[in-house]
């Protein structure tokens, strides 16, 4: 008797105090206020590798997330390390020229000296000062770290005849705006790069046509997640590209294409350790010639 007491206090105590709330499977869009890891299968084609008279490309890769870990937070101090070291010297460059003449007489000029003064503008006390105040502020800050690396096969599966490889790289920080449901509306800024490419087959090539296709990216990251309930939330998020204003070299023969996408994400939470992640990806203005692409990740978290 005394056994099977035991045995019984024993059934009902463990269950008890490993007890799992509801919380703790389904945060939502509140998993924003921790750390975590995420790590993903994507398959997707179209949106970012797009032009006009080009065949479909997909892009199937592998995607890592840290939120308010060690990385993310390495690359703000040390981002904001230098922005204290450049604002505590002024730093002046001067050129001297030679004027020189050619074989037809004509005349130009060449620079033959270059002196760097570096002059001091804040003491090394100031300067620590400034460094702690970075410190503090970068613990109070929930930052992050994303980066997708991108093969032509996945699994042994690609979407398109051709898939691309390369990379997508941002890093940010994270803020609440207000909260709906009892969850935060969540919104993340920071900076993007990426460099993408494919084999690229074309409708009518001319005879100057590219052989693969690249995607070039280098700007900002704006995104917002909106919590739908505790089991999806959906996010917005748009890259203002730098190689948007630059790059407008005809794509078929530059083989380079720079959009600054447009991506809409709907993500289903199975538990806060299993998700499932979907994206709409607009990379570039109107719908047709591949600027509208889709794409589906599967994933864990921890």
């Amino acid at each position: 008797m005394r056994a099977r007491g035991l045995l019984l206090i024993f059934f009902i105590a463990v269950p008890a105090r490993g007890e799992v709330t509801y919380e703790g499977l389904f945060a939502g869009t509140g998993r924003h206020g921790g750390s975590f890891y995420e790590l993903g299968l994507t398959w997707g084609v179209g949106g970012l590798l797009h032009a006009t008279g080009a065949a479909p490309m997909g892009l199937t890769g592998v995607r890592f997330v840290q939120h308010q870990g060690f990385l993310s937070q390495l690359i703000f101090l040390a981002l904001g390390r230098l922005g204290v070291a450049l604002g505590a010297v002024d730093i002046q460059v001067e050129s001297e020229y030679e004027t020189r003449t050619d074989a037809n007489g004509r005349r130009y000029e060449v620079e033959v000296a270059r002196t760097t003064t570096l002059t001091q503008r804040k003491s090394e006390g100031e300067v620590k000062a400034e460094l702690d105040e970075l410190d503090r502020g970068i613990d109070g800050v929930a930052t992050w770290f994303e980066c997708t690396v991108y093969a032509p096969k996945v699994l042994g599966f690609g979407p398109a005849p051709s898939s691309a490889s390369g990379y997508e790289l941002s890093f940010g920080a994270s803020f609440e705006l207000t909260r709906f449901n009892r969850l935060p509306v969540v919104l993340s800024l920071g900076g993007n790069g990426a460099n993408v490419r494919s084999p690229v087959t074309w409708t009518n090539p001319t005879p100057d046509a590219a052989s693969e296709l690249a995607y070039w990216n280098l700007g900002l990251l704006g995104r917002v997640h909106f919590p739908l309930t505790r089991f999806a939330d959906l996010a917005l998020e748009w890259q203002p590209n730098v190689h948007t204003l630059v790059q407008t070299d005809d794509p078929m023969k530059a083989g380079v294409v720079a959009p600054s996408p447009l991506r809409l994400l709907g993500y289903l939470h199975l538990t806060n350790f299993l998700f499932v992640r979907g994206q709409v990806v607009l990379g570039g203005l109107g719908f047709t010639e591949g600027k509208l692409g889709y794409a589906l990740e599967v994933g864990g978290r921890l």
